[in-house]
């Protein structure tokens, strides 16, 4: 799921897209995410709806160890 992420964040809507599940799955995954300190969620100042999330220094190293996991196809 690290693999997901873009560097600048990604909203769980979109992370939901990518993975193929509903946006509540995707949702609860993040929130767990949050709670174990390797994902962050951000605040847009454009919009109050949009949160964005990416990966802590901890989530950071776990998505590049899952980049070269992962290929595309």
């Amino acid at each position: 799921m690290f693999a997901l992420f873009d560097e600048e964040g990604t909203t769980v809507s979109e992370l939901a897209r990518r993975m193929g599940v509903t946006r509540r799955t995707a949702h609860q995954a993040v929130r767990g995410l949050v709670e174990m300190g390797r994902l962050d969620q951000l605040f847009d100042p454009a919009s109050a709806r949009r949160r964005p999330i990416r990966g802590t220094g901890e989530g950071q190293g776990r998505r590049t160890k899952g980049s070269t996991q992962v290929r595309p196809g």
